[in-house]
């Protein structure tokens, strides 16, 4: 749902790649084009669907998309205005 901040839920999950520190972004395809693939939905908490169909819940989305991705993520959630680690 679109709100005067955006679209709901938009922005308020993030991956991080525990390597180099950075967030995971399309915006770089040479490491993260896969991201485009999958499709998170937010229900009673994050789920994610990978392109194979596989759902990814709360408890297995970091080991999840570090197996897909090829790299350890570590998801990071956005309270009072700053990203923290959720695992």
């Amino acid at each position: 749902m679109a709100t005067s901040r955006g679209f709901e839920g938009d922005r308020a999950y993030a991956l991080m790649d525990v390597e180099t520190g950075y967030i995971a972004s399309a915006k770089n395809p040479k490491l993260w084009a896969e991201l485009l693939k999958m499709r998170p939905f937010l229900a009673s908490n994050l789920m994610i669907q990978l392109p194979d169909g596989i759902i990814l819940e709360r408890e297995g989305i970091e080991d999840g998309l570090s197996r897909y991705l090829g790299r350890q993520v570590r998801l990071l959630s956005q309270t009072s205005g700053q990203m923290e680690y959720v695992g």
